[in-house]
């Protein structure tokens, strides 16, 4: 029900203390030297970890996108604990260290409405889980004078088609119908 999500790992996996978060963003940044296209690419997937195992990958994805005059994220997160359903969305803004990253609920709006079916609106599972917030604090380090948002989704595991190799999810009618009613939102 609050409007700003917590932030759950803070001093776990990177300090809350403003100053000391952008220093050790900075540093694990800094370590990814590679010339990127100047041209930042429309989508990347990041893997997820925790930053202080993964700040390479971190560093590696979130340098290629520097550059980028985007102001919304979509973001795809991994639900660890809590999947109740296939697409799981969030309306709150997510705190950061000093700050707040802001959620677009209007785009959420326009793809609610656009979506051919419905989805929860159930926002618990967003609660304790962190793979987006990761995501969240990249961000605001990177544009702090910026008004970006984000599209917070969880998506539910694809573990039939892994595990029990039933299906695809290109053949998936509902996971397609996200997919391409983001598309369509997002131009």
């Amino acid at each position: 029900a609050q409007r700003i999500r917590r932030m759950t790992l803070n001093d776990i996996c990177y300090p809350s203390d403003p100053p000391q978060f952008h220093r050790q963003l900075a540093e694990w940044l800094a370590w990814d030297t590679q010339p990127h296209n100047s041209t930042p690419p429309p989508a990347i997937i990041i893997p997820h970890i925790d930053p202080r195992l993964g700040w390479k990958s971190y560093a590696r994805a979130w340098n290629m996108l520097r550059n980028t005059d985007a102001d919304t994220f979509v973001i795809f997160g991994v639900p660890h604990v809590m999947s109740y359903d296939r697409f799981m969305i969030c309306q709150q803004d997510f705190a950061v260290p000093g700050g707040v990253v802001k959620t677009d609920r209007e785009f959420i709006k326009r793809l609610r409405k656009r979506l051919p079916y419905e989805v929860t609106r159930n926002q618990i599972a967003h609660r304790d889980e962190h793979s987006i917030e990761l995501q969240a604090i990249f961000l605001h380090h990177l544009f702090p004078d910026r008004d970006i948002k984000i599209v917070p989704i969880l998506h539910g595991a694809l573990w039939e088609y892994v595990e029990n190799g039933q299906g695809s999810p290109e053949d998936d009618e509902m996971v397609q119908g996200f997919y391409q009613t983001i598309r369509h939102v997002a131009n």
